[in-house]
């Protein structure tokens, strides 16, 4: 049994298709224009470095396990296909007293930030807080990226969102430079491969002192063609979400805060 969201199977492309020709434009009605917004659908979740909570069968969340904050299902591996990446910066602070993390800046495009207090805008780019700068002994940095990346789960075929963001942001763009970027030849000439061309295996890694989990990427095999065909129906209908995704946790997410700030290395 597969979750409420689940990707488009080559026959139910094809048999969309064939309605979409019919209708010959876009249906005067879908069934729920006006009564539900683009802003109220959320993409189910794997989030990790959980320390508190339970999952469904009431075992306490640990940091090293990837946890569905929908169904309180936890897992340590998820095989799966990455659809596409989309990008963020954060200005945050963290309460250890209150364990909660507060956004001071964010920025949906990493181009322009808002003030979450006053609502001013600023640039990215150039912005002090956005570079690292010495604080003592260490380097520091108030504004980083994350990287919101839209996946399907191969075994449920549910789309998901997992997040890579301060010691894990390495993780993906490493992935990428290294299984992605210019590795494609099409027409005798080098392109980048499509993320949804390959099939990856999804784990954590717990650090020495077991404090926190960065998330492992591991190439396992190529896409056939109607896995791409599934994958590029599945982006082109969640494309919109994915890129509305906000830094900030969602509210039914569970608790995703933790102090970064003595993990935080220059890149």
């Amino acid at each position: 049994m597969t979750n409420a969201i689940t990707v488009a199977t080559p026959d139910d492309v094809e048999a969309l298709a064939a309605l979409a020709a019919l209708a010959g434009d876009v249906p005067q009605s879908d069934g729920f224009s006006g009564s539900i917004g683009p802003e109220d659908f959320k993409l189910p979740r794997r989030i990790f470095n959980q320390k508190k909570g339970q999952d469904a069968a009431g075992a306490r969340l640990q940091p090293d396990m990837f946890f569905d904050p929908i169904s309180k299902v936890t897992c340590r591996k998820i095989d799966a296909i990455l659809l596409h990446s989309h990008t963020t910066r954060a200005w945050t602070t963290y309460n250890n007293d209150e364990e909660e993390t507060t956004y001071l800046c964010t920025s949906e495009d990493c181009v322009t930030g808002t003030m979450q207090a006053t609502g001013v805008q600023r640039k990215c780019q150039g912005c002090p807080d956005a570079q690292w700068r010495a604080q003592g002994k260490k380097r520091v940095l108030n504004c980083g990226k994350s990287h919101h990346v839209l996946a399907v789960d191969l075994l449920s075929q549910e789309p998901f969102v997992i997040t890579f963001r301060r010691t894990s942001e390495s993780v993906i763009v490493n992935h990428v430079q290294s299984h992605h970027h210019a590795k494609a030849v099409i027409a005798g000439r080098k392109a980048n491969m499509p993320l949804h061309w390959r099939h990856v295996e999804l784990s954590l890694a717990l650090a020495e002192n077991g404090n926190y989990a960065v998330p492992v990427i591991r190439p396992t095999g190529i896409s056939t063609p109607a896995e791409v065909d599934a994958c590029e129906a599945t982006l082109d209908a969640y494309r919109s979400i994915i890129t509305r995704t906000s830094d900030a946790p969602a509210a039914d997410a569970g608790d995703t805060s933790f102090d970064t700030s003595k993990w935080d290395k220059e890149a």
